[in-house]
């Protein structure tokens, strides 16, 4: 969402050494600082508000001898790659990465006994 000036007029800007410099609108206007005024397309003023992406992520884990243990998983297993059409730029995007798989090997030394 949009804050601000929508009309490309900039309210400041910052130099090299690192000073903040406001603009009235009239400064902002003059040809002294026509450089900093950009162009703003109709479609930059638009409410955008995406729908959620679900994400489900499976895990399988099997313990193993010493103390150690394997995992299975599969992220994005729903695969849900929805294309969205934008409302402030034209075009569509993926929202969202393809299913993947990947394996874990946890080993863990054993606990040692405590003194009493």
């Amino acid at each position: 969402r949009p804050l601000g000036r929508t009309d490309g007029v900039p309210v400041g800007f910052v130099d090299r050494t690192a000073r903040i410099t406001t603009l009235s609108r009239a400064e902002a206007t003059s040809p002294a600082y026509a450089g900093l005024v950009r162009q703003v397309t109709p479609l930059e003023g638009r409410w955008e508000r995406r729908p959620p992406l679900h994400l489900l992520t499976l895990r399988l884990t099997k313990s193993l001898p010493g103390h150690t243990q394997l995992a299975l998983f599969l992220n994005n297993a729903l695969a849900d790659r929805p294309l969205y059409r934008r409302q402030r730029q034209l075009g569509f995007e993926r929202r969202n990465e393809p299913a993947f798989f990947g394996v874990e090997l946890l080993a863990t030394l054993p606990s040692l006994p405590t003194r009493s």
